[in-house]
């Protein structure tokens, strides 16, 4: 599949890596609620790696739904490696000229929205508002799940008409259902259920585009399997963490 265009978004923001400060450490296994939780191996994953985390008052809450803005900010998370912006101004939708929501000004997630935003990670809804607190479904956050592996949403017709068809084909052709067999992905996602989604893509092989000479020398720019220095299929794990995996997991404490 050939590209329309290169970005060098991703580059930024491996760059800006350095310069952020850590997040907070959170063990899943201190969660108030933690022995409800249903997919424990992805919570306590992704709150190892500093992506997810508790509310308020100490619970996970795996049963509340997800919001718009909220899968801005994990997403935000994971491409950043688990560490946290500092300021709309460290992150590549400054670069990327990133248009201001309507409905997003002074938001929390305002920065998480626009740098997702200028990794062309997620959109409007089409009428210049984000619609931040709305819930989200399922299928949205596969879709900038994929996104966020590289699969760009106008080559892979991520959008448009048929945007819910190609997203759910992808999504099951990069495993992003896995152990999700029961749930219905059109609708709002639980947290529970978001943190499976997106562990399931730390374990994906992300796309990169690459240059492509024909015989007559000319260059044209595909998706390919991302790939390390020996040869081996890569992972978003791998390519925004550097782990092989996330290692020792708390055990999940049993019901009372």
């Amino acid at each position: 599949m050939k590209l329309r265009k290169l970005s060098a978004l991703l580059c930024t923001a491996a760059l800006l890596l350095s310069a952020l400060p850590a997040a907070l450490a959170a063990d899943a296994d201190t969660y108030t609620d933690a022995a409800d939780i249903q997919h424990w191996e992805a919570v306590a994953a992704l709150s190892k790696l500093e992506v997810i985390g508790g509310k308020d008052d100490g619970a996970f809450d795996p049963e509340g739904t997800l919001t718009r803005a909220e899968a801005a900010k994990l997403i935000t998370l994971i491409m950043l490696g688990g560490t946290e912006l500092v300021n709309e101004d460290q992150s590549p939708a400054a670069e990327a000229d990133a248009p201001i929501f309507t409905d997003v000004q002074d938001h929390w997630a305002e920065d998480y929205i626009q740098f997702c935003f200028g990794m062309g990670i997620l959109s409007g809804r089409g009428n210049g508002a984000f619609d931040p607190d709305a819930q989200v479904t399922g299928l949205e956050v596969c879709k900038m799940a994929l996104a966020a592996l590289g699969y760009d949403p106008a080559a892979y017709a991520l959008t448009g008409p048929r945007w819910a068809e190609k997203t759910d084909e992808l999504a099951r052709y990069t495993g992003l259902y896995q152990g999700l067999d029961a749930v219905v992905i059109t609708g709002p996602i639980s947290r529970d259920n978001a943190a499976q989604i997106l562990c399931n893509t730390l374990q994906a092989t992300p796309k990169m585009v690459a240059p492509t000479p024909d015989p007559d020398g000319n260059v044209s720019w595909q998706y390919k399997d991302a790939t390390r220095k020996d040869g081996t299929p890569s992972t978003l794990l791998w390519e925004r963490f550097q782990l092989e995996e996330v290692g020792e997991l708390p055990a999940q404490p049993a019901k009372k």
